[in-house]
């Protein structure tokens, strides 16, 4: 869309019944350089997935000022929690000015899945036993300040609770900044099915390309891991993780307490309360190198 103009939209208060791959909401602004398609609310609304395939609950792209607040995105039942992302940011254009706030995700595939998105707050969210909780990439070249806060996430499946990747940072004109802070990660192994050996439980990771100008923040979270671990016989803590270039990275206040019963060996030889890695993406290991600052 080049030529369609709308702006000052607002969905509240209604109710969605999903057993399709549909869309339920998918706002495509005009793809123009700056965004000229601004303020969309979608608020107070319930999305249920009932039956169907893969799909997405909301759908937001070229966009400037979007709020996602106070909707409730679940699941009919446990057999379909890996078919239905609730938030998709970006997939095919840039959202910026984007306020993601007291949303509950219930048994969702993502809570929140982004490709392209500027300047962002998502806060005061609530997750219960989603597959991935927030897996945040983000390819636009331009800065952008990305805060998660006051968040609480319980029982998240794999990939973390949080994920901000960073792939691309051409533009350096200002610091690009990711704040993570007063976030509460709970996480009960009890009944969990088997995690690969090859998982590492990342709770909190921020990953960039080794070109970046990245100043990030991890203060003030919560990590907690209880319960029988029995089921779970390769499970490995990694309670913060960093990869790539990182300007300056500030760990300040954080909680990480591992209290269960019949712990894996793994846990011993596998786990750590903060990893750093020197590669872009994390997935490897990489000699820290000889001029590098840690404080």
């Amino acid at each position: 869309n080049t030529t369609l103009e709308f702006s000052n939209i607002i969905i509240s208060r209604n109710r969605f019944l999903t057993s399709s791959t549909t869309n339920v909401i998918n706002i495509s602004g005009r793809n123009i350089t700056p965004l000229s398609s601004l303020l969309y609310f979608i608020v107070n609304n319930r999305f249920e997935k009932t039956g169907g395939a893969n799909g997405n609950s909301v759908v937001l792209n070229f966009l400037n000022v979007a709020y996602v607040n106070g909707n409730v995105f679940t699941i009919a039942n446990a057999g379909l929690a890996s078919l239905q992302t609730a938030i998709n940011i970006g997939s095919s254009g840039k959202v910026d000015n984007l306020n993601i706030a007291g949303n509950i995700f219930d048994r969702t595939n993502a809570a929140i899945a982004t490709t392209r998105f500027g300047t962002t707050l998502i806060d005061n969210n609530i997750t219960y036993n989603c597959r991935i909780g927030f897996q945040l990439t983000n390819t636009i070249t331009e800065p952008a300040t990305v805060r998660v806060i006051n968040n609480e996430f319980t029982n998240v499946q794999i990939n973390g609770a949080i994920n901000y990747n960073r792939t691309n940072t051409n533009d350096i004109t200002s610091p690009s900044r990711f704040i993570c802070e007063n976030n509460t990660v709970n996480f009960d192994a009890t009944g969990q099915a088997a995690i690969s050996s090859a998982m590492i439980f990342s709770t909190i990771s921020a990953s960039t390309v080794l070109t970046a100008e990245i100043e990030t923040v991890i203060k003030k979270n919560r990590l907690n891991y209880t319960g029988d671990f029995t089921l779970t016989p390769s499970f490995s803590v990694v309670g913060v993780r960093f990869a790539g270039r990182h300007t300056n990275i500030v760990v300040d206040s954080n909680e990480i307490n591992l209290v269960g019963t019949n712990l894996p060996q793994s846990l011993s030889t596998g786990s750590t309360g903060v990893l750093i890695f020197t590669n872009a993406t994390g997935t490897g290991t990489g000699a820290i190198p000889a001029n590098a600052v840690i404080n």
